[in-house]
């Protein structure tokens, strides 16, 4: 029976049948630390630099610390795929691909501020005609003449039952504007006149009840 001393502390284990480097315990020692360090060559940490350079026999290096000289092209590792088997991406791939992501996400951007430049452009065009109705309104309630121009660009005066319809019609488009532009966007004049307020002709803003002006000539909403 084949006894097994106790392992020396810094000293190899002799297995029966493994043969030691030649050169004893340090070159045992010596090809163990150069296996791990090609084994973290191959296998970097994610986002770890690598160093690319050439030594004085004109053999390309990769070391994760600088060259003795300071010349060498610098390259970050990438996290590994996880995929068994899968071929490794060349940095020209890396940087495609990169590119690509870069040009998606500007024509993404350049949507978005397209569709708020048309919700802005709409949002204006809204408020504009919310107030020509509020215009058109003020002048239906006044008694004056008031007409429209015909197809024949001549002036046809309203009668009474026209101008009731013309302001009804008037009054119905204000509130439902009113209603759509209620937003961050919209004016102040538009919240009061969705609140029961108007602007005066000289822009000085009146309630229906104050100051004893008369409710008939006020846009009430």
């Amino acid at each position: 029976m084949e006894h097994l001393k106790p392992r020396t502390s810094g000293a190899p284990h002799a297995h029966p049948n493994r043969t030691l480097p030649a050169g004893g315990g340090h070159a045992w020692r010596r090809s163990r630390l150069l296996a791990a360090v090609l084994v973290g060559l191959a296998h970097p940490a994610a986002g770890q630099q690598i160093y690319k350079w050439v030594d004085d026999k004109g053999v390309t290096q990769y070391t994760t610390t600088p060259p003795p000289g300071g010349k060498a092209q610098t390259i970050r590792a990438q996290p590994a795929t996880g995929k068994p088997g899968a071929e490794p991406r060349s940095w020209k791939d890396q940087e495609i691909e990169f590119r690509a992501r870069q040009v998606e996400r500007a024509e993404v951007e350049h949507k978005r501020q397209q569709a708020e430049n048309r919700a802005r452009q709409e949002a204006a065009r809204r408020r504009e005609s919310c107030i020509d109705a509020h215009r058109n309104l003020q002048s239906l309630q006044q008694q004056r003449p008031v007409y429209a121009m015909n197809e024949k660009g001549e002036r046809q005066y309203l009668d009474d039952a026209q101008r009731a319809e013309a302001a009804r019609k008037s009054k119905a488009f204000i509130d439902r504007e009113a209603l759509a532009l209620k937003d961050d966007l919209m004016p102040r004049y538009a919240r009061l006149i969705y609140n029961g307020y108007w602007f005066s002709p000289e822009r000085r803003l009146l309630q229906t009840s104050a100051r004893g002006i008369s409710t008939d000539k006020l846009v009430r909403t």
